[in-house]
């Protein structure tokens, strides 16, 4: 079972574009995919949450197939990065989640409905 999750923890990133040397930003983890079929974490899911190595995250979604799960992380995720900054300060990265939404988009156009 594929489950999208969202963390309030966060982690810190120096900017890819040039904005001050030495700087990092503060991002919020957010959503992320958590496979529980290929996992050694110890995890297990009570009240709308799912607990993985002692960390609850809050579930959003349950998906058994894999492609749908992506794609719809991928939509959650993509709107997420533009929300908070990530986008500006991270092209390279965005691109990568971008460039991934648009070849689930071509290649199944199904789960994207």
């Amino acid at each position: 079972m594929y489950y999208i999750l969202n963390s309030n923890q966060t982690y810190n990133k120096s900017p890819e574009i040039s904005y001050a040397p030495g700087v990092t930003m503060q991002f919020k983890r957010g959503y992320f995919i958590f496979d529980t079929e290929h996992t050694t974490e110890s995890h297990f899911e009570t009240n709308g949450t799912l607990q993985v190595s002692g960390e609850r995250h809050r579930i959003h979604e349950k998906i058994p197939n894999k492609i749908k799960a992506e794609a719809l992380f991928l939509k959650l995720k993509i709107a997420e990065l533009r929300n908070n900054s990530y986008s500006y300060f991270m092209p390279t990265s965005f691109k990568l989640f971008t460039d991934r939404f648009e070849q689930i988009h071509i290649d199944h156009p199904e789960y994207l409905i």
